[in-house]
């Protein structure tokens, strides 16, 4: 017996086997023939094979319990031969398991992967570790060793061998997983048993269900799933095929959850397009899918699995509890925080989320990591409500038409939680959701693209930004750096350190204002700003980009989304990076200019050059100066404006720009910085500017060879203020500096020769300062001027000696001395002497002699031409007016049109043809408008610089009249003295008439008389009248004839006394004959009048009343001493040395034959008559004239003396005849003349003692002895207060209070009775008087100013006043002062409470009231109703705040007005108001009286002021009354009442106002200036403008054919509403109002009217309500460069509002012109052009007659041409049709055909290509041309309809006749 024990233990299975047998003998079966030998063979061989198969089993065991080496080659080998003995010996159970077929790329090898991770997983319930074998005992693939229990062990196969297995004519794909198990009991067989068993298969199922086959095919459809996810991801081996069968099963698994929606907006073209064809938003959409997403074959396209290039995006992640997010913020201050550029890879932040995650999760089974499958919904925007799960195919998603709704569903497995996705998912989802949200964007983008930017408003923006910060943009940004004013420093916007964040506002403010104001920005919101081009069409968009300032952060951030993608968005924000830096620097740029204009230093980032402030540096060390080197020009400003000045030779160029410094730029210099200035102009723009001179490149010897240059720095272009204004100015005043050098040379020495170039500068001034000033208009006719002398001037060469002595002498105009290019001419050539008659003829006269020069410096005198000044009153007016500077006065000489050649000397010494008158004709210059007339004329020639060149023509123009009437009066003396009637003097005259009689007695008396009397009117330097009018008896003229000439005349000559007859003095006595006499004084000196005729002494009688008339001058006398040359003004013709020039030889020599020529004589002429005298000279030295008037004033003052005491005298003793007079009146009457000769002094107050007081001071002012009544207008403050005081003081005395007289009573008890007597007489006196005056004035008032009739009941009302006012007030009888004022109180109290007498009223104003002021305008000449003044009258006393008092007639009333009403006082104001018609001016006169009342009632309230109170209380009311009559300015109200009723014209008719009338009038009454005046004083309310507007200046040549301005009144007329006018001509002509206009804060109304004279001209009245305010002041407008008046921006807006209107208005005209022309009133012979054509489609509405006659569309888009028809021919049978017309144009490739409906009054236009054939043609266009756009579908219709019926009957009629 053998007995086997099997231990087994750690290191391996023993076996004991114990036999029973001898021991000896251990081999008892060592024959093999022994039955237990093969026994024990066979029990030796199963111990061999079951220890090796026990050795296999430890071996793979160890696999599961350790991780050792087993893929080496070794190992592998022993555990294929380890896995080969256990397969011997287990027990196979196959099972199948679900592959795919080919084409799935490796998708297999994946899923055998995933199937042997999920079995050797933590998770796989069975332990399980994967061998290394592959092959073994015919099975290959993947095998696994399982551990079922302790004791059974099973070997899986996953086979790589696909089967095939058909199912529902399907084919299916498996393989086989067979698991080999193996207890350990069946470890214990041979090989050979093994081999036996193992050739039959058997389906033992011992260990089926200990097997975990369920579990795998459980977890298989997962894996599978998983497999096919991963293949499809795989693109080294992509999946070509998969069927349906294999996606339907992959996805079995699964549940499709949505996850988000995507509404996706288009215009619905189901109805256009075909089912199948694709959209771009589709395409799009499409794309946008699969740049995420790819369809996955077999599926339709209906499934779709993200194929994300990380390979780890989507491995196993953590469980993220992640919520789905479809969208983002929508706040609009998070746009651009949470957006995604393109160098943000959304894929790359999924990587590193799930790679992070994704350790996380090595315990997670391959099977709960579920893959990203998804599928798509489309539901329709209107059935959101429904549900459709349909998915749609890629191909449908293409096919998209209408605006839907798109929804994704994501896969995951049943058996997650719903409301959690997987980590993978959510953030894949998010990347969907962030594409469809791009893609939503970038559709919303790309239509407001294409809505236009100027369509864009404050809701797109926030749209698009919105969107924009959802779409895919490039970003970049800009770090901020601001200039702040405070540091003098760059400071980072970022960190500002050292200073307040609010100092870089201003900075932001600027920056913001730059992009705000650039071209190629547009402002979205506060912060951000749209970025275009500038060639940007407005309908469409090219791209968005944002520039955004963000202030909390110092950054600007650039934001683009371009349509053509990243570059594109790229290089734009890369521009749009350079645009905002430019911005940045001129923002910058702009703070430093600020600072540099308000600190007037200049900062060093503006400035290139080292020059700084020398105090500064002194204290400021290297290491401070570092920074500010550093930034040393960095912002420095280009030039902007550059401009040269030549300089003048006489002007030195460091002065020269000194002086313009210190003139022109003094104001705008910087401290710290020499020769650069800064300026802020019109539009806040600062630049700053340097002149500096430099060396010109073009030097001349005659010009200065250096240059000023001016530049001008700056960001923007400077405006016409520096390019114009301020270049005028430094050109105006380098060209006044020469002139003022020349000025002070010329003034130092007059006698200066002037060079050729200075004179070139004055010739050429006017044109220069013309091309400064082109405003400055240059007046031709000033310069020159041309006067024809009289008839009688002969000898044209003395008078202009003379003249150039007489201007030479007002010493301000000397002869002008200059380097002459004339040839000088020899002393024979110019004078020619005829020695037999005597005759001198001059030879022409040179040019500089009569050359003269203005100097507003002023120059001296030459004694030894002019002692004496000739300088006029008149003359120094001009010289005033002339203003500064230098003007050259060239005189010449004509003779005809041209030069005089050949001048005769000392001719005109005939005596005058008319010698009893002198015309002022005959002595005037006359200007020449006739060339013809052969006599001489003078030439004026003005080279002006900057005078006033009608100021020194004038003057010219007065000296040549004054030296004119010297010469008429010498030659005609000279005529005089050579008459032949002068030898033989007339002794008596018979004449009648004084003249006649006179100029018998001495010939050519009454003209020389003329002749002085019109000369004296010029005025005359040496002609002089003194006259007086005192009446004299006629007894007395003798001796006062004899007292002036002697004592006044020749006295005065001499110096001496000299008495009568001397010779050369005549005198003529004018009575009933006019005879020669001669007065001489007799014995006893009275005066004696002796006749020449018979030598009988005449004695002059009250009868005869005659007439003295003294002479000198007009007779020859011999060795007269009066013409001495010291008693001459003139002394004589000034002639220079004769060694200056060869024309002074002349003279000199011509002075030589004729001495006579060149004297001047004295000649006076006295008229002694009763009621007058008068003293003419001529040439008298005016220090003898002035002791001429003397005497002659003081003999006529004594005269006048005497002769009043003599008429006194007798007046006296008339008086003392008349018997009714009484003792006193003589009295009074013969005090008459003392009282006018000697005023009355002041009565002495007789002085008093003062009583003695106990208590209180002394008083020591003087008590008035008389009432005076305080007059407050016209007098100061203090005066009107010191008056007020005095009267009051005089008030007291005269009515002392009650404790007051007690206490003087006791004082004064002892004074003497005298004293009290006399201030008894004297209150008496007083009263006496008061009563008297009273009585008188109030009598003389009732007498004047009341009918007769009347005068008892005006005296009973004031009687009753005053009685009621005596009761109540005074206890005695005595109407004072105090009682006046108390009824002028009580009596205006009670005005307003009953009706008061009218006459009453005048009658107190009168007496109790102060007159302030009276005056009358006239009324406006239109107003010609007396009810137009009751409407004026009721404006100015709602102005005035008046009342007004009742009164029976209609233009007779009085004004009330209270100024201060209180308790004790009144002041008021009483009006007087009389409105008459006055004839002559044909207009109503408003006459006006006012009176101050200031009345008190103390009765009730006694008055006790102080002197404080007094004078405030009187200045209180002296202001009051002041103010009250500055508002009575009845002008400007009457302006104010004009304006009133304009601008209730303007808004509606008054059908009686002339409206037109009444705005004439008011502009012709006042002008702009007075308007302005009134403005200044702020008394107007309204301001009238007028300007005359010519339509042909605003017009096109066009618009001006059509207009006429009858029509164009009537257009208005029709059609007020269209241009919003209303209609307000009232009674008068056509008036429009354009409507209300506000200009410049100011209320408007524009009146137009036609124009009076011109035709076609209108007449525009700007009517502004100012309201009081001014408006000359000056205001900056918008888009100007200057500031200007508000008066004038008012009138220009005007204007163009009046032009706009009258354009629009013609305009229309002209296209209803064109419209009937080539309409209605179309003619064939009318010329027609293409061009009025196209104005004609320009005017009208357009319609396509494609769209509303479908027939119209057959018949002209036939291409196959079937019909045949001939379009020529039906053309031209319109022309023959009554219903229409045709015109035809050729227009090289085309022919344009106008048909016109005139049944629809509708145009027709065709345009056809050129065709060669007559049927066959191309049509481009047919549209309708409509006049107007309304009713324009049932014209359009009508009319398309007749003119297809009309084509349609022709060709049927055509087909009819064919056949």
């Amino acid at each position: 017996m053998v007995l086997y024990q099997v231990l087994q233990r750690q290191d391996g299975i023993y076996v004991d086997i114990h036999m029973e047998s001898c021991r000896a003998v251990f081999h008892p079966f060592r024959s093999k023939s022994f039955p237990l030998y093969a026994l024990y063979e066979r029990v030796r061989r199963r111990d061999k094979d079951c220890a090796r198969n026990l050795r296999s089993r430890t071996n793979l065991l160890a696999e599961l319990d350790s991780s050792n080496d087993m893929h080496n080659a070794r190992g592998s080998k022993q555990q294929e031969e380890d896995v080969a003995r256990i397969m011997k010996v287990s027990t196979p159970t196959t099972t199948k398991m679900r592959f795919f077929s080919e084409g799935s790329g490796s998708a297999n090898g994946i899923l055998c992967n995933l199937i042997a991770r999920h079995m050797t997983s933590d998770l796989f319930h069975t332990q399980t570790a994967q061998l290394s074998v592959e092959k073994a005992d015919r099975h290959e693939g993947i095998f696994f060793l399982m551990r079922l229990d302790w004791y059974v062990l099973s070997v899986a196969c996953l086979e790589f061998r696909d089967q095939i297995e058909s199912e529902d004519e399907m084919q299916k794909i498996y393989r086989d997983l067979t698991f080999f198990t193996a207890g350990i009991i069946d470890l214990y067989q041979s090989d050979d048993e093994t081999k036996v068993v193992h050739d039959v298969t058997t389906s033992d199922e011992q260990f089926s269900e200990a097997l975990p086959i369920d579990e795998i095919m459980a977890v298989h459809p997962k894996l599978y799933a998983n497999a096919l996810y991963e293949a499809l991801r795989k693109e080294d081996f992509p999946v070509t095929s998969i069927t349906s069968d294999e996606v339907s099963y992959a996805m079995s698994v699964f549940s499709f959850k949505e996850v988000l929606h995507a509404s996706i907006e288009l215009d619905d073209l189901s109805e256009q397009l075909p089912v199948d064809s694709e959209t771009s938003t589709g395409q799009r959409l499409a794309e946008l899918i699969n740049t995420i997403l790819t369809p996955v074959p077999g599926s339709d396209d209906t499934l779709f699995y993200y194929h994300g290039k990380a390979g780890s995006d989507v491995g196993c992640s953590g469980e993220a509890e992640v919520h789905t997010a479809t969208t983002s913020s929508n706040d609009l201050e998070q746009f651009f925080e949470d957006t995604y550029s393109f160098c943000e890879d959304f894929a790359h932040l999924d990587n590193q989320s799930i790679d992070s995650d994704g350790k996380r999760a090595d315990t997670k089974s391959d099977s709960d990591c579920s893959p990203l499958y998804f599928q798509f919904t489309i539901t329709d925007m209107g059935d959101v409500g429904e549900d459709d799960e349909t998915p749609v195919s890629l191909k449908s998603i293409r096919a998209l038409k209408r605006s839907a709704i798109l929804t994704a569903q994501v896969s995951v497995f049943e058996h997650l939680d719903e409301s959690t996705l997987p980590f993978t998912h959510t953030h894949v989802i998010r990347k969907l959701q962030h594409a469809l949200n791009e893609f939503a964007s970038e559709q919303t983008l790309d239509k407001y693209r294409y809505v236009g930017l100027e369509s864009l408003t404050t809701d797109a923006f926030k749209i698009v930004m919105r969107n924009l910060s959802q779409s895919k943009h490039h970003v970049l940004k800009i770090p901020i750096t601001f200039y702040v004013t405070k540091a003098s420093s760059m400071i980072k916007a970022s960190d500002p350190t050292g200073i307040n964040e609010s100092d870089l506002d201003h900075g932001y403010h600027i920056l913001l204002s730059e992009l705000e104001s650039s071209e190629f920005t547009t402002k979205s919101t506060a912060d951000s700003f749209l970025v275009v081009d500038g060639d940007t069409l407005s309908t469409i968009l090219l791209y968005w980009c944002f520039v955004q300032v963000k202030k909390f952060s110092g950054i600007v951030t650039v934001r683009v989304h371009h349509p053509h993608g990243r570059e594109a968005a790229q290089e734009r924000a890369e521009t749009t990076v350079g645009l905002v830096e430019k911005m940045l620097n001129r923002t910058n740029q702009k703070l430093l200019l600020e600072s540099m204009y308000k600190t007037r230093k200049a900062p060093a980032e503006l400035f290139v050059d080292t020059e700084y402030d020398e105090s500064r540096a002194a204290t400021t060390t290297s290491e401070e100066l570092s920074p500010q080197v550093s930034n040393r020009g960095m912002y420095a400003c280009p030039v902007q404006y550059q401009h040269e000045f030549p300089l003048h030779r006489r002007v030195s160029p460091s002065q020269a720009v000194r002086t313009l410094h210190s003139s022109i730029l003094q104001n705008f210099m910087l401290s710290n910085r020499s020769g650069v200035s800064v300026y802020r102009d019109e539009s806040n723009n600062i630049y700053y500017m340097n002149l500096a001179y430099r060396k010109s490149i073009r030097q001349n010897d005659d010009e200065n060879s250096h240059v000023i240059e001016l530049l001008v720095y700056g960001i923007e272009q400077p405006g016409p203020v520096i390019t114009e204004e301020l270049v005028r100015l430094l050109q105006r005043k380098l060209l006044m500096l020469p002139l003022d050098a020349l000025s002070s040379v010329l003034n130092k020495n007059p006698q200066y020769n002037l060079l050729t170039t200075d004179m070139s500068f004055i010739n050429n001034f006017s044109r220069r300062l013309n091309e400064i000033e082109p405003e400055i208009e240059l007046d031709n006719n000033s310069c020159v001027r041309t006067y024809e002398l009289p008839p009688h001037v002969e000898d044209p060469l003395t008078l202009l000696l003379m003249f150039r002595q007489n201007i030479c002498g007002s010493t301000f105009i000397q002869l002008l001395h200059y380097e002459s290019n004339e040839v000088d001419m020899q002393l024979s050539d110019m004078l020619e002497v005829n020695t037999e008659d005597g005759s001198i003829i001059l030879n022409g006269l040179p040019g500089n002699e009569f050359c003269f020069f203005f100097n507003s410096l002023g120059l001296g005198l030459d004694p030894a031409a002019q002692h004496v000044t000739t300088l006029t009153n008149q003359g120094r007016i001009y010289s005033r007016q002339a203003g500064s500077g230098i003007a050259v006065i060239q005189v010449s000489l004509l003779h005809g049109s041209s030069s005089a050649s050949r001048i005769c000397i000392g001719k005109g010494d005939k005596m005058l043809e008319t010698s009893l008158r002198v015309s002022k004709e005959y002595m005037s210059l006359n200007p020449n408008n006739d060339d013809s007339k052969e006599t001489y004329k003078l030439l004026i020639k003005v080279t002006n610089t900057t005078v006033d060149i009608d100021a020194i023509q004038k003057w010219v123009y007065l000296s040549l009249c004054q030296v004119l009437a010297a010469y008429t009066i010498e030659h005609h003396r000279l005529s005089c003295l050579q008459s032949p009637s002068n030898n033989v003097p007339v002794l008596s005259s018979s004449a009648r008439g004084g003249r006649d009689a006179l100029n018998q007695l001495m010939p050519g008396l009454p003209a020389l008389e003329d002749m002085m009397t019109i000369t004296i009117d010029l005025p005359h330097p040496a002609m002089m009248k003194v006259q007086s009018k005192t009446r004299l008896q006629a007894t007395s003229l003798a001796a006062l004839t004899l007292d002036l000439i002697e004592k006044a005349v020749l006295s005065a000559i001499f110096n001496k006394s000299m008495r009568l007859p001397y010779d050369g003095i005549d005198i003529f006595r004018m009575a009933n004959t006019a005879s020669r006499v001669s007065v001489v004084r007799d014995r006893i000196s009275k005066a004696k009048v002796v006749s020449f005729e018979n030598g009988r002494v005449v004695n002059d009688n009250h009868v005869d009343s005659p007439e003295y008339v003294c002479v000198f001058g007009l007779r020859q006398s011999n060795g007269n001493a009066v013409n001495s040359p010291q008693h001459l003004f003139f002394k004589e013709i000034h002639v220079a040395r004769p060694e200056t020039s060869v024309f002074t030889e002349v003279l000199h020599r011509i002075k030589s034959l004729k001495p006579a020529q060149f004297e001047r004589h004295m000649v006076f002429i006295l008229r002694v008559l009763r009621s007058s005298r008068s003293l003419m000279t001529y040439n008298v030295s005016p220090q003898i004239w002035a002791t001429m008037k003397t005497n002659f004033n003081d003999i006529e003052g004594e005269l006048a003396r005497a002769e009043e005491t003599r008429r006194e005298h007798c007046v006296g003793r008339c008086i003392e005849q008349f018997p009714f007079i009484t003792k006193k009146q003589q009295v009074v009457s013969a005090n008459l003349v003392k009282a006018a000769e000697h005023p009355p002094k002041k009565e002495q107050i007789p002085k008093e003692e003062p009583p003695v007081v106990n208590k209180g001071p002394v008083r020591r002012i003087k008590r008035p002895t008389s009432m005076l009544r305080p007059k407050l207008i016209g007098k100061s403050v203090d005066g009107a207060a010191a008056q007020a005081v005095q009267a009051s003081r005089l008030r007291a005395k005269t009515r002392p209070s009650v404790p007051h007289r007690a206490l003087v009573s006791k004082s004064t008890s002892s004074a003497p009775s005298t004293q009290k007597k006399q201030l008894k007489d004297k209150h008496s006196q007083q009263k006496q008087r008061r009563e008297t005056a009273q009585k008188d004035t109030v009598t003389r008032s009732i007498v004047q100013s009341v009918p007769a009739a009347s005068l008892l009941k005006f005296y009973r009302d004031l009687t009753a006043i005053l009685k009621e006012a005596s009761e109540s007030h005074l206890a005695e009888p005595m109407l004072s002062q105090s009682m006046l004022q108390y009824v002028t109180h009580a009596y205006f109290a009670s005005v307003k409470e009953r009706q008061s007498p009218l006459m009453l009223t005048r009658l107190i104003s009168t007496c109790c009231g102060s007159p302030i002021c009276c005056r009358s305008i006239f009324h406006l000449h239109c107003d010609k109703e007396l009810s137009s003044m009751k409407s004026f009258l009721h404006f100015v006393t709602a102005r005035w705040k008046a009342g007004a008092i009742q009164s029976p007639y209609p233009h007779f009333v009085y004004l009330h007005k209270d100024l201060l009403v209180s308790q004790r006082r009144r002041v008021s104001i009483m009006i007087e108001i009389l409105m008459t018609w006055n004839g002559f001016a044909e207009c109503y006169i408003f006459h006006y009286k006012a009176w101050l009342i200031n009345s008190s009632d103390n009765s009730k309230n006694p008055m006790q002021l102080t002197r404080a109170h007094a004078e405030q209380e009187a200045a209180a009311i002296d202001s009051i009354a002041l103010n009250f009559v500055g508002q009575l300015a009845l002008d400007s109200q009457v302006l104010n009442f004009a304006g009133s009723r304009l601008a209730r014209a303007a808004t509606k008719q008054d059908k009686k106002l002339n409206t037109l009338a009444l705005l004439r009038c008011t502009f012709q009454r006042f002008s702009e200036q007075v308007q302005l005046d009134y403005c200044l004083e702020g008394s107007a309310d309204y301001m009238l403008q007028r300007r005359f507007l010519a339509p042909s200046s605003i017009l096109s040549k066009e618009l001006i054919e059509n207009y006429d301005r009858t029509k164009l009144f009537e257009h208005f007329s029709s059609a007020r509403e269209s241009y919003k006018l209303n209609d307000c001509s009232g009674a008068g002509e056509k008036v429009f109002a354009c409507g209300l206009l506000k200009i410049a804060g100011l209320s408007c109304q524009v009146f137009v009217a036609a124009h009076e004279t011109i035709d076609s001209a209108l007449e525009v009245f700007i009517l502004c309500m100012t309201k009081g305010e001014r408006i000359d002041t000056y205001v900056a407008v918008e888009g100007s460069l200057f500031a200007e008046r508000i008066c004038d921006v008012v009138l220009e807006y005007s204007m163009t509002a009046v032009e706009k209107v009258i354009t629009a208005a013609a305009s229309k005209m002209r296209n209803v012109h064109l419209w009937k022309r080539l309409g209605s009133e179309f003619a064939t012979t009318f010329p027609l052009s293409e061009v009025l054509m196209d104005e004609l489609r320009q005017c009208c509405h357009h319609i396509d007659m494609m769209d509303i006659e479908p027939r119209l569309q057959a018949l002209l888009t036939e291409e196959t041409n079937e019909l045949q028809i001939p379009w020529d021919e039906i053309f031209k049978s319109f022309d023959r049709s009554p219903l229409f017309h045709c015109i035809r144009f050729d227009r090289g490739e085309e022919i344009n055909w106008v048909v016109y409906s005139r049944e629809y009054d509708i145009f027709i236009d065709i345009v056809s290509e050129q065709s060669s054939t007559m049927t066959q043609k191309h049509f481009r266009r047919v549209r309708l041309l409509l006049e107007d756009n309304f009713g324009e579908q049932n014209i359009a219709k009508n009319a398309s309809d007749q003119f297809v019926s009309f084509v349609l009957n022709w060709v049927w009629d055509d087909c009819w006749l064919s056949l």
